[in-house]
């Protein structure tokens, strides 16, 4: 056996020694070497180890064989397996650097992505920047917002509560307990339960139509010298407005024309029939 007395200086490989057990020494594997196999195994590691069995250094510790490989060079002469072609064989696009068909290419043929039939289709959608009733609560508390004064998107942007305002705003009932004194915003949209939570307390809502570029004249006035004229909704939009004042909302755009005719045309009606009632 090994007499730990006498070896001299000592190597504290306790925690460490299976991890010196992957490398090798003289050519054997660390753990299995003649000197380590005799003396103990690997369930009963002592503690201490003298230095002298193994004399650990830079040029006889190395990894064992196979664990690392030299890559193979090409084009090095017919002889090493792998000259002339390289191995990508006897010429044509998918030899070059960079060759080859794109993904999905069929030889010409129309491909599968084309071949298939498509159905439905989504437009660009309104990516609205939401503003949670406890978080404008909390801008009035540090006097930051004025409820006094309507609210408006341009307000909520100068007082840091949004960044950046790109399509409009949206305003959520979350926090809707915290709400304390009554709020009059003009935003793009709310949630039904934030406009229950505002004219509770007495407040009110509108949600207001801006497009691209009047909202940009809403928020930096001072980048324009003449203020847009306010524009109207395409007609799709515009049913959507008339669909917000179902959660209550009071609904503030410039009406187009066939909203406008529909109006004129059931007043007219309404006034015939009471004309008849009349009668």
């Amino acid at each position: 056996g090994i007499n730990a007395e006498t070896g001299g200086e000592y190597l504290l490989i306790s925690h460490h020694f299976r991890m010196l057990s992957r490398l090798t020494f003289c050519g054997f594997p660390l753990a299995r070497s003649p000197c380590l196999s005799r003396a103990f195994s690997l369930d009963s590691i002592p503690s201490q180890i003298p230095v002298s069995l193994f004399p650990i250094t830079l040029n006889n510790i190395r990894d064992n064989e196979g664990a690392r490989y030299k890559s193979k060079r090409l084009g090095r002469g017919e002889g090493s397996g792998k000259g002339g072609t390289c191995g990508r064989g006897n010429g044509g696009m998918n030899k070059r650097s960079g060759g080859g068909v794109k993904p999905g290419f069929e030889g010409g043929q129309t491909p599968l992505h084309r071949r298939l039939p498509k159905r439905g289709f989504a437009g660009p959608q309104e990516d609205l920047e939401t503003v949670s009733l406890n978080k404008l609560q909390d801008f009035i508390d540090r006097g930051r917002i004025d409820p006094s004064q309507p609210i408006t998107m341009k307000h909520l942007k100068d007082s840091g509560l949004l960044r950046h305002i790109k399509h409009g705003v949206k305003v959520l009932a979350n926090g809707k307990e915290s709400l304390r004194q009554p709020v009059h915003l003009e935003v793009t949209n709310a949630s039904t339960g934030a406009v229950e939570a505002i004219k509770q307390l007495g407040g009110s809502i509108k949600a207001i139509y801006l497009n691209p570029l009047n909202l940009r004249a809403h928020l930096k006035p001072e980048k324009f010298t003449t203020i847009p004229q306010i524009a109207r909704p395409p007609p799709k939009k515009a049913l959507e407005l008339e669909k917000l004042r179902e959660k209550g909302l009071d609904v503030v755009y410039r009406q187009p024309q066939f909203i406008l005719a529909k109006k004129e045309k059931e007043k007219k009606a309404a006034e015939e029939s009471a004309a008849k009632g009349k009668r």
